[in-house]
């Protein structure tokens, strides 16, 4: 089975809902970041499909002059590249995953493109303060930043099982 991942969503409700034992689509627009560095940190395996911004021959190219940033100058560019590459994944996949960060102009045409392919909205990782915090000095700062201190707490925890993921049952069902 072949999913389809838009927006952030996080390894564990991927892994709560079965799909770490499909084949995961996901592209490399900046809504999709997070999840695909979870993916690649929790060795889930993925594929990336990329726009094809310099693809100028498409029968749907829209082609207007842009900055490339590598080079400092401008050039023709595909604008229609990153939603070419969308309604491509979603005529594809088996089902389709949104997570946060979704457009919703972009959320219509995937699921324009997706006709009756299963649909499963989950909720954007959360992170506490801290952790978020953390995240940007990571992404901003140039220094290695240090793990920030685990909390202390004055009552003793009892020990609990970490919950486990079901098995899916037929990699033809979907996961949801």
């Amino acid at each position: 089975m072949l999913i389809a991942i838009f927006g952030n969503v996080d390894s564990v409700t991927l892994t709560k809902l079965g799909a770490t034992n499909h084949q995961l689509m996901m592209t490399d627009h900046p809504a999709e970041a997070e999840t695909l560095r979870q993916c690649v940190e929790s060795g889930i395996g993925h594929v990336v499909c990329k726009a094809e911004w310099r693809n100028l021959l498409h029968p749907t190219a829209k082609i207007e002059p842009r900055m490339n940033d590598r080079t400092g100058t401008i050039e023709d560019c595909n604008i229609n590249g990153g939603f070419t590459r969308d309604a491509r994944m979603a005529e594809r996949a088996d089902a389709i995953i949104f997570g946060g960060g979704v457009n919703p102009k972009r959320r219509e045409m995937i699921e324009h493109y997706g006709g009756e392919t299963p649909v499963k909205d989950v909720e954007p990782p959360k992170l506490s303060p801290e952790e978020a915090q953390a995240e940007l000095d990571k992404i901003f700062s140039s220094e290695p930043v240090a793990e920030p201190a685990p909390r202390r707490s004055r009552r003793k925890k009892e020990e609990q099982p970490e919950p486990v993921a079901e098995p899916v049952a037929e990699l033809e069902e979907a996961p949801f």
